[in-house]
């Protein structure tokens, strides 16, 4: 993973590349039940890892937060999926390996979109 640009060093991203590496794996078995929820996932992953890096490269303090959010949005949505698919399917530890994964992004976007979206305190005039 480059980590030219800064989003390359958020834990984060590479979490969230590590979902969607996971989520092409398993597109297959997915697809079986539902191939347009398979699709879905898909999307959904990607707009995860686009969203933070997004974000890491945004210079305006809004913009940033409002990338995290879209990120956040996004995890939700996988995190839905997945329960939908477990509705189908018996889960196994993977799926549940995988929304703990999902978890972790959310508690670590979540971080980084508060973070965004404080202001930062003025300096106090010296002397």
């Amino acid at each position: 993973m480059s980590h030219v640009f800064g989003h390359g060093r958020l834990p984060a991203y590479g979490k969230a590349v590590e979902f969607y590496e996971w989520v092409v794996r398993m597109e297959r078995r997915l697809s079986k039940h539902d191939a347009c929820l398979a699709e879905r996932l898909r999307a959904a992953a990607v707009s995860i890892t686009m969203n933070i890096a997004g974000a890491a490269g945004a210079s305006k303090r809004s913009r940033k937060a409002s990338r995290y959010r879209s990120a956040l949005a996004a995890v939700t949505e996988c995190s839905a999926i997945l329960d939908l698919f477990a509705a189908v399917q018996a889960p196994d530890a993977e799926f549940a390996g995988m929304q703990r994964q999902l978890e972790s992004i959310a508690m670590q976007v979540g971080t980084l979109q508060l973070h965004a979206t404080r202001e930062v305190a003025p300096r106090s005039g010296g002397s």
